[in-house]
């Protein structure tokens, strides 16, 4: 039985070496995180008012810019991550592109659903929520569905 559990968790993807390329995305995501938190109290400490820090919080996180510059952060922050790994031993060298190539969808992902151009985003959320026909029409009935389940 536990055999033919872990012929099964192979045969979909889940080996012990994906788990430590999905470790290694959510490590790099955290450390991302903690290290633009940082900078952002910093941005707000330093601000001279209340209405520089907001536009400076408006160009980071909602210019096309802005989005782009931080999904290369994130992508740096999970390379950082993977080599860690990979220097200790948790990860083998030659899974390195495979690890680069999950940080990039992981990425881009989070991109993606950040887009504001053509109700990208918006669609790209309701593709997440497993809704192909919402995504396809963003105004229609199952999309309207999806939005007053999450409310």
């Amino acid at each position: 039985m536990a055999k033919k559990l872990a012929t099964r968790a192979r045969d979909l993807g889940l080996t012990k070496e994906n788990g430590v390329i999905l470790g290694t995305c959510v490590g790099g995501l955290v450390a991302f995180g903690a290290v633009m938190s940082l900078f952002d109290e910093a941005t707000r400490v330093l601000a001279p008012s209340d209405s520089d820090y907001k536009a400076y919080a408006k160009q980071i996180y909602g210019s096309p810019l802005g989005k782009i510059v931080s999904t290369a952060g994130l992508i740096f922050a999970i390379n950082e991550a993977t080599e860690i790994a990979i220097d200790q031993k948790y990860l083998s060298k030659n899974a390195k592109r495979k690890a680069k190539a999950a940080g990039v969808a992981f990425a881009g992902a989070g991109l993606m659903s950040r887009v504001d151009a053509f109700q990208i985003g918006k669609r790209f959320e309701y593709l997440t929520s497993g809704s192909a026909t919402a995504a396809l029409a963003p105004t229609g009935p199952d999309a309207a569905l999806i939005n007053q389940a999450q409310a």
